[in-house]
């Protein structure tokens, strides 16, 4: 029997993908993407390479003082460099789960509701993968 027969509920809760087809939008948003992609693998470097340095630089014999602080400043820049990098690399992930889903054809579609995210949120935040809606209805949720 033919899958809508079998499943038919799907049919009934998923939207059509506006964006299937449209090749020059999702080329575009590809285009796009792989920039930031580079931009983001270029800048975690740079903050991984910036964290080593700062532990090599350590000066172990620098204790705290009244006047010279807890000697800790060259700690708190490398784990700062260390959360910047971490975050960036989340980012990295879900650009390439964008790719993923430009792969499987379901890209722009909510991985909530199965609706179509807005066209604007698609340009400005090709990487999310949840409509302002279901976006907006999870505190932390990264998609």
């Amino acid at each position: 029997p033919p899958r809508s027969t079998l499943f038919p509920y799907t049919t009934l809760f998923r939207s059509k993908n506006p964006y299937i087809d449209d090749e020059k939008f999702v080329e575009g948003v590809s285009e796009e993407l792989g920039a930031h992609r580079s931009e983001l693998d270029r800048q975690v470097e740079q903050l991984l390479k910036e964290a080593e340095a700062i532990v090599e630089e350590r000066d172990t014999s620098v204790g705290w003082d009244e006047d010279a602080g807890d000697g800790l400043g060259g700690d708190i820049e490398h784990e700062l460099d260390v959360m910047q990098a971490e975050r960036l690399r989340l980012e990295l992930e879900e650009i390439d789960a964008a790719f993923a889903r430009m792969r499987s054809r379901s890209f722009g579609m909510c991985e909530s509701c199965h609706k179509p995210i807005g066209r604007e949120r698609l340009r400005a935040m090709p990487h999310k993968s949840l409509c302002i809606d279901c976006a907006k209805g999870g505190l932390g949720v990264r998609r």
